[in-house]
């Protein structure tokens, strides 16, 4: 199979902090929003998984099929945009690479991870570890 007969899976992780001013921030979502709305087909699978700056958690959008949740992946990826200051106790990478790593959606899609940061929640162990779990998938 190639590109052109299997469904893509896109997989957004936002990791931002609170560092940024607003017209960065306006100027990410417009660019994220445009990306997400000619790139990825009603066919394809969109999850999204975001540093929340409001709680010690993130904001996760499950995989599904773009035709189906499109409203919400929209209004998700609006959202995560607005909201920075996550902390280090919870990056949002890992959970993101779980979602393409995950052997049903590695083997039946092209998986695409798109991770925006700025560099405030980066953990150079966890990133080792993703690394590993990446290249044994």
């Amino acid at each position: 199979r190639t590109a052109l007969d299997i469904e893509r899976c896109f997989v957004f992780c936002i990791e931002l902090s609170d560092k940024l001013d607003n017209t960065d921030l306006v100027s990410v979502q417009q660019e994220l929003i445009a990306f997400y709305e000619e790139q990825c087909n009603e066919k394809d699978t969109v999850g999204l998984v975001a540093v929340n700056g409001t709680t010690d958690s993130n904001l996760v959008i499950r995989l599904a099929p773009k035709e189906r949740i499109d409203a919400d992946q929209k209004e998700a990826l609006e959202k995560a945009t607005n909201e920075t200051g996550g902390t280090m106790s919870n990056p949002a990478l890992p959970f993101a690479v779980d979602m393409v790593v995950s052997p049903s959606r590695s083997r039946t899609s092209d998986v695409f991870l798109i991770h925006i940061s700025d560099g405030s929640v980066w953990d150079a162990r966890a990133f080792a570890t993703m690394t590993k779990k990446v290249r044994e998938a």
